[in-house]
């Protein structure tokens, strides 16, 4: 992709889910065993199978995906108080800009639809890079438990 900018792009439908669940799981199994133990990598690409949760992860927030050939290849979902609830590339899209381009334009639609002036997120070890480039930082580092499973994350913040 020389010109992501020339990407579709639009907002997360119910038809949606099962494309978004496979770039979540895809791309945990993929890139997973770089920083995370087994344990961890199939805990956390485990979460779309609870069909309820993950459609509320989805939905509940303004989630907007850039497409490739007519198929959904990332995605990130903000909240109207500022909330990225998700930011997923497919594993075969990753490192050609798609995440940057996909926060970008999910922050500047909250800020236009929300008035949103403080950004915040919970960002894997993967994410935190991304999110640091575009001016978030680490406010806390927590530990959480997936099925079952201790995992590290930082709470990240941007203010506008």
């Amino acid at each position: 992709m020389s010109d992501m900018e020339s990407l579709p792009m639009r907002l997360a439908t119910e038809a949606d889910l099962p494309a978004l669940a496979r770039i979540y799981s895809d791309t945990v199994r993929a890139l997973g065993p770089q920083l995370y133990t087994p344990e961890q990598v199939v805990a956390w690409s485990a979460s779309p199978d609870d069909a309820e949760r993950f459609r509320a992860f989805i939905l509940d927030y303004r989630t907007h995906i850039i497409e490739i050939d007519g198929a959904p290849a990332a995605y990130c979902g903000i909240g109207a108080d500022g909330y990225v609830a998700s930011l997923y590339v497919a594993p075969q899209h990753t490192r050609k800009g798609l995440g940057a381009r996909v926060l970008t334009h999910a922050m500047d639609d909250a800020r236009r639809e929300f008035s949103v002036t403080t950004f915040y997120t919970k960002a894997s070890f993967f994410s935190k890079a991304l999110f640091a480039r575009h001016g978030f930082e680490v406010a806390e580092i927590e530990t959480v438990e997936y099925y079952g499973v201790s995992f590290r994350r930082f709470h990240m913040r941007r203010e506008d």
